[in-house]
């Protein structure tokens, strides 16, 4: 059975579930042609058997009415987060995140992360300030698992901007080489461009330049781009 949007009257195909005009969600309207069980109308008079039309054909109404709402309910609205787990690690299933969660549960992050570093550091460096054998390795399984939280955080970012998972994936390498760079020889991006610049490694000095600034226009875009207004193709606006 055709369908039309009940907004504005466009056309939707079956496997539609918004409008691709204004952006209302598609109402699953029943065929309101209810076929009665087969009974038998002996002794039934012709106003009882109308009676009992009405009440089948009132009875199918609200059912429809019922079914319609409830897919309003589920495709037009947005359902916010419940739990740990649908907070911070649901990036493939996830909803939408527009840009207030997604700073608080960054911060969140970020802050819960530091206080840990900290600790890392004050238990495991050595006379000199740097970390010890331990003491990087248990840095980089902390810095891993906050890249995890990281990346699923992204990629319903980037969903909200009406995009795919990869500038999330980009932010993941860029951070997960870090964490190597700072395991391996105690030095992130800014040490490197200081080696590169007393060095004299002018195409080194560039690439590190180039990569620090990547990685600062990924976050900058996913902490203030504003997303995609109504729904889109990853679900509706967490806005409303």
């Amino acid at each position: 059975m055709s369908q039309f949007c009940h907004k504005c009257g466009t056309p939707l195909g079956d496997d539609q579930n918004f409008c691709g005009k204004c952006g209302t969600p598609k109402l699953q309207i029943q065929d309101e042609s209810v076929s009665a069980a087969p009974f038998s109308n002996a002794g039934t008079s012709p106003a009882q058997t109308g009676n009992n039309a009405d009440a089948v054909n009132a009875e199918a109404s609200a059912s429809a009415t019922s079914n319609d709402a409830a897919a309003l309910n589920n495709q037009g609205r947005y359902v916010p987060d419940e739990g740990f787990v649908e907070h911070f690690l649901n990036g493939q299933n996830g909803s939408r995140l527009n840009r207030w969660r997604y700073f608080k549960r960054d911060f969140c992050v970020l802050f819960v992360s530091g206080l840990i570093n900290m600790l890392i550091f004050d238990m495991f460096s050595d006379v000199s300030g740097n970390l010890t054998t331990t003491g990087n390795g248990v840095f980089f399984v902390i810095t891993c698992v906050v890249l995890i939280f990281e990346y699923n955080l992204d990629v319903r970012r980037l969903k909200d901007l009406g995009r795919g998972p990869l500038l999330a994936k980009i932010n993941l390498f860029i951070g997960f080489a870090q964490a190597q760079m700072q395991v391996r020889h105690n030095m992130d991006f800014f040490d490197l461009i200081g080696k590169a610049t007393y060095g004299n490694h002018d195409v080194l000095l560039l690439v590190f330049i180039a990569i620090l600034l990547a990685w600062t226009g990924i976050i900058l875009y996913l902490m203030f781009a504003p997303g995609d207004r109504g729904p889109n193709q990853y679900g509706p606006d967490p806005l409303g």
